[in-house]
């Protein structure tokens, strides 16, 4: 009888135990392909290219069904990592940066290569999030059974009549944490079996006076910067609480397996892989030239010149050329004289300069060249009521805040406000703020309302638009947002004759602006 059925659309037929030499085939595509590839003639952004488009494709199709062996993994992570350094057998080149460094995101200093094992088991994740989600189509392998304890600690609740979710066991707030471990000592009488709707007042705002003597005080404001629920928003929702849309990703599930914290990004890494010049500059130098000093002002001096229009061409290629003469000099014993490492520089800034007004001369017959104009707040059309909202994240505290103004179409303040949120998302403090502007506007009786908003990520008989428009166009939101860091959690609405609240507006009305550069 034969131990070996073969494969079934490339899916090994597993008869009897698994070893590497089930998968052996994925590994010697993986030098198939190798074979063909002279690393000494390539970039070292080629060969992170070829290893992330080719080299961690092959594996990926037969990862979705089966759990590689280790030591299957093990070999793909030491071919693709020997691949990028350019070594080769006989030859090991120096590891600029450690590996961990180079698997993290572009946005956090990595390369954005993945490492093979935390792959596979984020597919796994997607599978148990379909069962998860469909448990009437059940077919549990034992690679679901094993990333089914992960699968838990990307799993949020979407609150919305507060009945199914447990208050103190389920995890429903934006951080994730579960609410029963932080509870106070003090804290009496707690069925921890209590929905969240049972923790409302008789008016269906959050019972305050109790949770203040049950929960700690950064758990509390966790629950503040949620919504109360309702019952006509219908059952609760079991949603991926690491994407903002509550849908499953194999991004983000590749994030929970790898420990890299999505929130990470750092926005001066975008600011590097946006440079006009050539990627092989960024994929080498920089994984060292930012790690190597944790020091703020060193960094902030570091961004500004490297993202400066000004100065960020000649900025790059200075550090590239030092870099690659330290190394030079270092490994080599070859010492460049000054004035010819200038002149390199130099030449290729102006290589560089070229390339760049030939891509925005191409550019100009698609989306245009980046130009000033002038933005200020603008009115809505006669009979229509203007609010202004906006959101705001006090770091490090995590604070969150938001605050709006409402105007009629001559610009007269009809009503403002500011509001302590406690702790939650950003996007979802721009949406309280957004709500609490449109029901002062319903009660003062309006119907035609233009919600103005500066951020783009956000069933009543009115008339309503949503527009977008710049911050600085929305400078009296934003003042009333940042004020609600100082109040007490709540809503606080202002007089409209208050002294700094007629300042903003007068400043509107009159048309000021500010010169912003856009594309």
């Amino acid at each position: 009888m034969t131990q070996d059925l073969g494969r079934y659309l490339e899916v090994p037929v597993l008869h009897g135990r698994v070893t590497n030499k089930t998968f052996r085939y994925i590994i010697d595509r993986i030098d198939q392909r190798l074979a063909g590839w002279k690393a000494d003639n390539l970039s070292l952004a080629g060969r992170v290219t070829l290893a992330m488009s080719v080299l961690n494709a092959i594996p990926s199709y037969i990862m979705q069904t089966a759990v590689l062996p280790a030591g299957i993994c093990e070999y793909i992570y030491q071919k693709i990592r020997a691949f990028v350094w350019g070594s080769q057998e006989g030859r090991r080149r120096i590891h600029l940066v450690n590996w961990e460094t180079v698997c993290l995101p572009k946005d956090q200093g990595g390369l954005g290569l993945r490492s093979a094992r935390a792959l596979n088991t984020a597919y796994f994740l997607k599978l148990a999030w379909g069962i998860l989600k469909k448990p009437e189509e059940l077919w549990l392998w034992r690679g679901v059974r094993r990333a089914w304890n992960l699968l838990l600690e990307g799993v949020r609740w979407s609150v919305r009549n507060g009945n199914n979710t447990l208050f103190w066991q389920d995890k429903w707030v934006d951080s994730g944490m579960v609410l029963g471990e932080h509870m106070l000592p003090s804290a009496r009488d707690i069925n921890v079996q209590a929905s969240v709707a049972s923790m409302l007042n008789s008016v269906g705002e959050w019972d305050t006076e109790f949770l203040t003597t049950s929960l700690q005080a950064d758990a509390l404001l966790q629950v503040l910067g949620m919504p109360p629920p309702k019952p006509e928003l219908g059952d609760d929702e079991l949603v991926w609480g690491l994407d903002q849309k509550g849908e499953f990703t194999l991004k983000t599930a590749y994030q929970l397996v790898a420990e890299i914290d999505g929130e990470d990004a750092q926005q001066g890494w975008k600011g590097v892989w946006k440079w006009p010049g050539p990627n092989r500059v960024w994929s080498q130098a920089l994984p060292s030239a930012i790690s190597a000093s944790d020091n703020r002002d060193f960094n902030s001096w570091f961004m500004h010149h490297l993202t400066s229009p000004e100065t960020q061409v000649r900025f790059g290629f200075t550090l590239w050329f030092l870099w690659r003469s330290r190394n030079d000099y270092i490994f080599s014993a070859i010492e460049e004289e000054p004035n010819k490492l200038t002149q390199k520089i130099l030449a290729w800034e102006t290589i560089a300069h070229d390339g760049r007004a030939a891509e925005q001369a191409i550019a100009l017959g698609r989306s245009g060249l980046r130009r000033d104009v002038a933005v200020g707040w603008r009115p809505a059309p006669t009979g229509w009521i203007t609010v202004n909202s906006d959101g705001s994240l006090l770091r490090p505290l995590e604070s969150t805040a938001a605050g709006g103004a409402l105007r009629d179409g001559q610009g007269r303040l009809l009503g403002s406000y500011s509001m302590n949120l406690g702790k939650c998302s950003t996007t979802r403090a721009e949406l309280w703020g957004a709500i609490q502007g449109l029901q002062m506007t319903w009660d003062l009786g309006h119907r035609k309302v233009e919600l103005q908003l500066d951020s783009m990520t956000a069933e009543r008989d009115w008339e309503l638009q949503i527009s977008h428009i710049y911050r600085e166009g929305n400078f009296l939101a934003d003042h009333l947002a940042h004020l609600g860091h100082s109040l007490q959690p709540g809503t606080f609405v202002y007089n409209p004759t208050d002294s700094y609240i007629t300042h903003w507006t007068l400043y509107d009305s009159v048309g000021g602006f500010t010169v912003r550069s856009i594309i």
